[in-house]
């Protein structure tokens, strides 16, 4: 099991819900008291901890390890990125190849777009979900 240092992270979730107690932290964390304490104790915080806090809660493992985030993206980036995650993979598809460029000869008619996107299929790329 790969372990971080567990004050920095603490005081990361801490502040992100707006709590003060390790019970409410140990709680959140989803186990009893008394292993967060021993967390504590160890100055240790368990990697699959720190993945699932992250994932649910939506914040950078940079931000939450280090206090830094490295990548922050600004309001515009957020935008294109939430709306992007919303497409099904088709339209995720054909928004890559028109953002890269593929798709740049055809602005009237999306047919270049589509033949491109066809291309892209048989290629390796991945979208995950």
């Amino acid at each position: 099991m790969i372990f971080f240092d567990s004050s920095l992270i603490i005081e990361q979730i801490k502040n992100l819900e707006g709590i003060k107690s390790d019970k409410d932290l140990a709680q959140i964390c989803g186990v009893p008291t008394s292993t967060l304490s021993n967390w504590k104790n160890r100055n240790a915080f368990p990697l699959s901890v720190i993945l699932n806090f992250s994932e649910k809660h939506n914040v950078s493992l940079d931000w939450l390890i280090t206090g830094q985030d490295k990548h922050s993206l600004d309001a515009m980036q957020q935008l294109v990125l939430t709306a992007f995650n919303s497409l099904e993979d088709k339209k995720k598809l054909e928004a890559i190849a028109f953002m890269t460029g593929l798709g740049s000869n055809s602005q009237s008619n999306g047919q270049t777009v589509h033949g491109n996107v066809q291309n892209l299929v048989g290629r390796d790329v991945t979208i995950n979900k």
